[in-house]
């Protein structure tokens, strides 16, 4: 089975690359979205537990729940230094997963 995690990655790489050369984006403007897209301990901690919960109910296979896991690491730090595009695509899965979790907690209202 594929690991969209991994696969989404691969692709985004490609995208900001292709952009980079094309001219379409700068290297600078790279720097700053990623120093944008840093987290803190509330988030990064967050970001665990609705992963895990994410796995739990097969939203997230445990082979890509995995790799969030090691990409995201022990702590803030290993995040805040992948490269753009994982933390890009995990940004977004967060920002999924959360909106998620809000849905599920205004249906229960």
């Amino acid at each position: 089975m594929a690991n969209r995690i991994a696969d989404t990655i691969a692709r985004k790489k490609q995208e900001l690359a292709d952009k980079l050369a094309a001219g379409t984006i700068t290297q600078a403007a790279c720097d700053k979205t990623s120093t944008d897209l840093d987290m803190e301990l509330g988030e990064f901690a967050n970001f665990q537990t609705l992963k895990t919960l994410a796995v739990a109910h097969n939203l997230l296979t445990a082979e890509e729940g995995q790799l969030v896991y090691v990409l995201l690491g022990e702590t803030p730090s290993k995040f805040n230094s992948q490269p753009l595009e994982v933390k890009i695509v995990l940004s977004f899965l967060h920002r999924d997963l959360l909106e998620r979790r809000i849905g599920q907690k205004r249906r229960r209202r």
